[in-house]
């Protein structure tokens, strides 16, 4: 494993720690928590790997672990809500339109084509983002597979998303915080 990839591991095992799906086992052997399942829609599950490597990076540095239990992570299933009108309207009307608009001559050139399309697929999908699906990246072409940090940050992705995924999650209905950087990843 590189250097990145470790660091991009331990970093994405901190930022989704408010996730069921990564919930450590020292939370479930010591405080006996685990979030509702109403509120998270994510089966639980063994703990991840990025939760046992951001476990052991913390104790390898001599921190003490949390003793409190995580709090139920942020949807963005409430109408009128900050994480609702992101997900819903400001990542696309906002965010993606004025990344469109300060670069549409780089869009529009045949090199960025597949970009452009690709883009406009997931503009497409927030404005529908409480009924469409959340769907695993697509597969990595033969040449992008042999790239290992590449491949590797792929299989990342498919972990970390697959529980939302396999249990019918939308934009809305997953943890926000999943939802916002793969806005950003795709």
């Amino acid at each position: 494993m590189t250097t990145a990839s470790r660091k991009n591991l331990f970093l994405t095992a901190l930022l989704f720690r408010s996730t069921s799906a990564f919930l450590p086992s020292y939370y479930t052997k010591r405080n006996s928590f685990l979030p509702p399942l109403a509120m998270t829609k994510s089966p639980p599950r063994e703990e991840s790997a990025a939760a046992k490597a951001a476990d052991a990076a913390f104790a390898a540095k001599g921190k003490p672990l949390p003793t409190l239990p995580i709090p139920p992570p942020l949807l963005s299933t409430t109408p009128g809500s900050w994480a609702y009108d992101t997900m819903s309207r400001r990542v696309d009307e906002e965010i993606l339109q004025r990344t469109y608009e300060e670069n549409e001559d780089e869009f529009n050139t045949p090199e960025f084509a597949t970009a452009l399309a690709n883009m406009e697929a997931l503009r497409e999908e927030l404005r529908n983002a409480a009924t469409t699906k959340l769907r695993h990246l697509l597969p990595l072409s033969d040449e992008q597979a042999k790239d290992e940090e590449r491949a590797e940050e792929w299989q990342q992705w498919h972990d970390m998303l697959n529980p939302y995924v396999e249990a019918g999650d939308t934009w809305l209905t997953a943890p926000w915080m999943v939802t916002e950087f793969f806005v950003y990843r795709r």
